[in-house]
């Protein structure tokens, strides 16, 4: 029976300015910055772990206390202090069939406490003009999951199902200030908490060893979110994607890996993710990278080179604003502890 139990604290403090100068003039002002100056956020909590075996069968259960605060100066929307606390816990089971391959599966709940930014954020912001919203409660959660291990000397597998149910999610909505639905041409936007929402999905990944020297390696995951009380799908949840692999290993510590990494299209979208510059319109197309490294690792140093997206695919992972790298050369080098040149 293994425990671990302890205490942890955290705080943030926010020092936040903006200026503007007069083109004119030369003036320049100084005023609120995209947070009010001087906030905090602060957090203690309490918790304890605990792992138990019992033949064929491995339990763990635990339990966490967090107590939130935060305190935000506001002279533009008057001052706030909001205090949040709750109690989340988990429980695990784990039950052996062979020596290879086991069941696993938990259940946990999940607190989220607003923080500086999901409150007070006020501005322009990526594609949006953020106003804050001092009324938002915490995202709770109740997380399940379920499925199989496989390990071996020469092979590794996992299998898992989960679900996510989500409660009060913090999400950005359209909205309207001082009666306007947008600021300089840009859409207001603000923080509320949707009623419930789901992501559910699987994961696959696994290896398996042709020789000591030749490993294969793949895995794959595929997401849904939903949001249940307006039964619209969830913002930048991640497209099908997968990758694969073939890795070959010499005893005398040269290493070669190729990779191919795919992800689908995702035509799937939220109001957010239609509104969001950094999603193309009708949304993200699919995309497959090839890339291919060397290595070798001497008594002192390993050096490592390879090639990125060998076929110069132009791609970009769901939800970023920075396309993926073209074609590509790179290389490293790492000197061990205790070289010398003598």
């Amino acid at each position: 029976w293994d425990i671990s139990s302890g205490i942890e604290y955290y705080e943030d403090y926010v020092l936040s300015k903006a200026s503007s100068t007069d083109e004119q003039s030369g003036e320049t002002q100084v005023g609120r910055g995209l947070y009010p100056d001087g906030s905090r956020a602060s957090s203690i909590a309490l918790y304890t772990l605990h792992s138990l075996n019992f033949n064929r069968f491995s339990f763990t259960f635990g339990g966490r206390y967090n107590y939130f605060h935060l305190s935000v100066p506001d002279e533009t929307l008057g001052d706030i202090k909001l205090s949040t606390s709750a109690f989340i816990g988990s429980a695990g089971l784990n039950y052996k069939f062979t020596e290879e391959l086991r069941f696993v599966s938990s259940i946990s709940s999940g607190f989220r406490a607003p923080n500086i930014n999901d409150i007070s954020s006020f501005g322009i912001a990526d594609f949006r003009y953020e106003i804050p919203n001092y009324e938002l409660k915490p995202e709770k959660s109740v997380n399940l999951d379920a499925g199989l291990k496989l390990q071996s000397r020469r092979y590794t597998g996992n299998l898992i199902l989960f679900r996510n149910n989500l409660n009060s999610l913090i999400a950005n909505v359209k909205s309207t200030y001082n009666g306007n639905d947008s600021i300089d041409g840009v859409q207001v936007y603000q923080r509320q908490n949707l009623k419930q929402a789901v992501i559910q999905g699987v994961e696959v990944d696994g290896t398996y060893s042709f020789l000591p020297s030749l490993t294969i390696f793949g895995n794959i995951s595929y997401t849904y979110g939903r949001d249940l009380a307006t039964d619209a799908p969830l913002r930048r949840i991640p497209p099908l994607n997968s990758r694969m692999g073939l890795k070959y290993l010499h005893v005398s510590s040269f290493h070669a890996i190729s990779e191919w990494a795919y992800a689908g299209e995702q035509t799937r979208l939220s109001q957010g993710d239609i509104d969001d510059n950094r999603i193309q319109e009708g949304g993200t197309p699919s995309w497959n990278v090839v890339n291919l490294s060397l290595g070798y690792t001497g008594s002192f140093f390993q050096v490592n080179a390879g090639i990125h997206n060998i076929f110069n695919e132009a791609y970009r992972t769901h939800g970023s604003g920075i396309d993926g790298r073209g074609r590509s050369i790179w290389i490293s080098l790492k000197l061990f502890k205790g070289w010398n040149f003598n």
